[in-house]
């Protein structure tokens, strides 16, 4: 993956990488000329649109993700017991699925009462320990194969959980290439893209393609770039690109299944790219608040730039 490493850059969804770092070196020469006052600052407070914003969104969070995670408790095939297999597919996927959205949920409203970023110590350690130990790659890969394999032996409707997982990943995949064909597009350089699993880095004009090695990106991704000539339309721009390839994806299997009419199977690949792509968006497009890291949304720095405000 080249020299620099993935946590060696920002969390927002499109960044220009080159003004990312002179912040940050400038920042760290702050930090060192004035230890105290920096170490005691109080953390960035979020205004109150944004704080009632993280409340709804955090609730809906934590609803949904109490539900998906009750599932392999409360789902019964039938009159008769939960198949196993059912009950495996839901402890591997939904089960994390489901806590993870609810701690996401539980973050979200806790920014909105107190009004900052109160969970940093705690998810800082959680991501240390997870930094030692998981890798997207292998996590996707053994997922795929176990519902691969599932999907192989137990014929029936498993497959389709199978093809759901791959079609969400095929959507934040193409949601960042989207982000990518407007880098380019624009004329600005890339500098490195994160699909999920797989990473691919520009430097010295080579290209390098391999693994991503950062846990916190197997269900997302991200752009990074830089550009000496930028404007706020450009940024915009590259913003919308990456919610724009998803509707244009929906859009056409859309067309498809109309024509097909009568389309059998693909009735289900239909209903999974909607499914897919409608939570790709709500995900993105929320203008929640920032992280204490800069973590922000399409939808903040969308928002943002038409108020006016740079994005990093």
């Amino acid at each position: 993956m080249g020299s620099s490493r993935n946590d060696d850059a920002p969390l927002a969804k499109v960044v220009d990488l080159h003004r990312w770092r002179e912040e940050r070196d400038r920042r760290s020469r702050a930090a060192a000329e004035e230890p105290e006052l920096i170490s005691t600052r109080a953390p960035d407070r979020i205004a109150w649109p944004f704080r009632v914003l993280a409340l709804v969104a955090g609730l809906g969070f934590a609803v949904c993700g109490g539900f998906l995670g009750s599932l392999p408790v409360l789902f019964r095939a039938g009159e008769g017991p939960m198949p196993w297999h059912t009950r495996l597919v839901l402890l591997l996927i939904v089960f994390p699925l489901g806590v993870g959205m609810a701690l996401f949920g539980i973050d979200l409203i806790g920014r909105g009462f107190v009004g900052r970023d109160w969970t940093t110590a705690l998810w800082g350690r959680v991501r240390a320990f997870l930094d030692r130990r998981a890798r997207p790659l292998p996590l996707f890969c053994g997922l795929t194969l176990v519902l691969a394999a599932l999907s192989w032996w137990r014929q029936g409707t498993s497959w389709q959980i199978l093809l759901y997982w791959l079609v969400g990943f095929f959507h934040i995949g193409l949601h960042e290439l989207g982000h990518l064909s407007a880098v380019r597009g624009v004329r600005y350089t890339p500098r490195r893209l994160i699909m999920g699993p797989l990473s691919v880095e520009w430097e010295g004009g080579r290209r390098t393609a391999g693994a991503t090695q950062d846990w916190r990106w197997l269900f997302g991704g991200n752009v990074w770039f830089s550009s000496r000539r930028r404007t706020r339309g450009r940024d915009l721009a590259v913003c919308v690109a990456g919610p724009l390839a998803n509707l244009f994806a929906v859009a056409a299997v859309l067309a498809v299944d109309r024509g097909l009419g009568e389309a059998g199977y693909f009735g289900v690949y239909v209903r999974a790219n909607v499914t897919c792509a409608a939570v790709v968006l709500l995900v993105n497009l929320l203008p929640l608040p920032r992280s204490s890291e800069g973590y922000a949304t399409d939808g903040r720095q969308i928002l943002d730039l038409l108020r006016g405000r740079r994005i990093a």
